[in-house]
Parts: C-alpha cells; structure tokens; sequence
C-alpha cells in the first residue's frame, strides 16, 4: 500500500486507528447536526462502511 499511497502502511494504520477511536464522537456529531433523521441514519452508516472498507482492505 505504500507504493499506492505515498504514505507507510504503518501510517495508515495510525490514521485507521484514530477513526477508530473517534467512532463515537463522529457517530455524536452526527446525531446533533441538523440534517433530517434519514440522512443522519445513512450518514452512520456511510462512515461505518467506510471505516470497514479501510479495515478490510489493511487487514486491521
């Protein structure tokens, strides 16, 4: 992944792992914004997806 990215595969794993770790307060700031329920509820998930593609795709 280094050659795609630019970037050290252990750097990545820093970056997936700060994600991680933010889960719950990325999942409060969506519940608090303003957006309408149906697109706070795909916005959790868009992130969700997300995070599990990274993990997937690093084997984390």
């Amino acid at each position: 992944m280094e050659k795609k990215l630019g970037i050290k595969d252990t750097r990545v794993v820093k970056i997936i792992n700060e994600f991680k770790a933010n889960d719950n307060g990325i999942i409060a700031f969506i519940d608090k914004s303003f957006l309408r329920e149906e697109l706070k509820t795909s916005y959790k998930e868009f992130y969700k997806d997300k995070v599990k593609r990274f993990k997937d795709v690093f084997n984390i």
